[in-house]
């Protein structure tokens, strides 16, 4: 890929400007998988193992993994009234801006859905980062910071009505 969009620094404005700038290189794979049981569970899977660096480096550039691991589980309860799901993420391990390298990470969160067939109202409840893992993302230029710690264990609750 060439003439990438990038955020840089304009010193004559003082300040941050987008231009078309930079060449990467980037191979890889992917797998990717999707089960369906007749009883109503479904089953979710994908792995990609990636390579991306700049022309004329062999240096991995920042914030791209090398490896991606998604799994995805839900299954129907009270007589598909509902469904229970469980994701988990794993993230290899990324470049910072410093040139840092941040450890792998998994998440793993859990979604509960409740829509009984002809009613008018739905709720759905999530918990992300149910196990409460302390984990990074690589800062860009226009932080100061290198790694910006995220969250921990949030939840999100849902109420609907169709009318």
């Amino acid at each position: 890929m060439s003439e990438l969009i990038e955020q840089q620094f304009d010193e004559a404005a003082d300040q941050l400007v987008y231009n078309n700038a930079g060449t990467v290189h980037s191979g890889g794979a992917e797998l990717e998988g999707d089960y369906v049981d007749t009883s109503g569970w479904r089953l979710r899977a994908s792995w990609t193992r990636q390579r991306t660096r700049e022309a004329g480096s062999d240096q991995q550039i920042g914030n791209s993994p090398v490896t991606l691991l998604k799994m995805h589980a839900t299954l129907p309860v009270a007589r598909h009234a509902a469904r229970v799901g469980v994701e988990a993420q794993r993230v290899g391990t990324r470049r910072t801006l410093a040139g840092d390298t941040l450890a792998p990470h998994l998440l793993v969160g859990l979604t509960v859905q409740v829509d009984p067939p002809g009613s008018a109202w739905w709720l759905w409840g999530r918990v992300y980062n149910l196990f409460d893992r302390d984990y990074a993302d690589p800062g860009g230029p226009e932080v100061v910071q290198d790694q910006l710690a995220q969250d921990g264990r949030q939840w999100r609750l849902q109420f609907g009505l169709r009318f």
